[in-house]
């Protein structure tokens, strides 16, 4: 078993793979030589009992000059983050020198109030009741749009990972397919989610799942789900950034050969075959401050989102 790290580059690299550095990484990397984040999420996946972790700059060829390596790999994405134990989230860094740790403010806690609660019934009328106030913003500012979400690569590694343990600037926020949880709700995050959140849309990889958590007014067949559970996968990757645009289909096709298997479909440059002409549809958000064009270098058809940038 072992463990997987999603993190933002930024501006400073890593320590990297290359294959002139092969045989010097065979014998071993010392820890004092990786980055923090690198060396904080080895710490998690120890503490966790995982005695592997695979960090991409570290497992995937780095070499500018020969991406033989590289662009196998990147076809296998979807298998590395979906069969990990756990994902370590440096949701909060910037680039690898900041880490996962944070200092922590150990008086924190539940946010507590009292209610003048009247009219509700003879037992209850004219009490105060204690109640727990939850800031709907700890989750979304530390998780949902954090630095780490707003990147284009990570999207498919939060979407595939099992589990998740995002390492915020408030506290560790834990994420599966069952539970949401925070260090202050460790048993499960009090907040129901409307079907259209990114954070529902997400953990969507089951139709049956996804068609079941549906309210009767809200019902739909299973062709019509599964249209809206990828139009609106495709609206939330769109928004993400790439460093490399040219990236657009490349970081998308880990989450495109899963869905292909659920399906049952062929995946055309961003379009299902089956369904192609109403695919077809998409169209980018018009924003008058930021034009959108077609790179000059090829990267998809015409016809298809991953031939634009920006969102759709």
């Amino acid at each position: 078993s072992y463990a997987t790290l999603s993190h933002c580059w930024g501006t400073v690299q890593p320590i990297r793979l290359l294959r002139s550095k092969v045989e010097q990484f065979k014998g071993g990397i010392n820890m004092s030589d990786l980055p923090r984040a690198f060396r904080e999420a080895v710490v998690a996946a120890r503490n966790l009992g995982v005695l592997y972790i695979w960090i991409d700059s570290l497992c995937i060829m780095q070499d500018q000059d020969d991406p033989r390596d590289w662009n196998q790999e990147a076809s296998l994405m979807h298998k590395v983050y979906s069969n990990a134990v756990c994902n370590t989230a440096a949701s909060d860094a910037a680039d690898g020198s900041e880490g996962l740790f944070r200092t922590r403010d150990p008086r924190a806690q539940r946010s507590r109030a009292s209610l003048w609660i009247t009219g509700l019934d003879n037992e209850y009328d004219n009490t105060w009741i204690p109640v727990t106030v939850v800031h709907k913003a700890l989750w979304e500012k530390n998780v949902t749009f954090s630095r780490l979400n707003r990147r284009g690569w990570v999207f498919q590694e939060r979407i595939l990972s099992p589990r998740i343990l995002h390492f915020g600037k408030a506290q560790v926020f834990w994420e599966c397919r069952e539970l949401e949880a925070t260090e202050f709700y460790p048993d499960e995050w009090p907040i129901t989610r409307e079907l259209h959140e990114p954070d529902t849309l997400l953990k969507a990889l089951d139709l049956q799942h996804y068609l079941a958590q549906l309210p009767p007014s809200m019902s739909m067949t299973l062709e019509d789900a599964r249209a809206a559970l990828y139009a609106g996968m495709v609206e939330l990757y769109t928004t993400r950034t790439l460093t490399h645009p040219s990236d657009r289909l490349i970081a998308f096709s880990g989450i495109a050969q899963h869905l292909e298997a659920m399906f049952g479909d062929e995946f055309v440059a961003g379009l299902w075959r089956s369904q192609i002409a109403g695919d077809l549809r998409w169209s980018t958000v018009v924003d008058d401050d930021k034009p959108r064009h077609r790179p000059l270098r090829y990267r998809a058809p015409s016809w298809s989102w991953a031939a634009v940038d920006g969102p759709v």
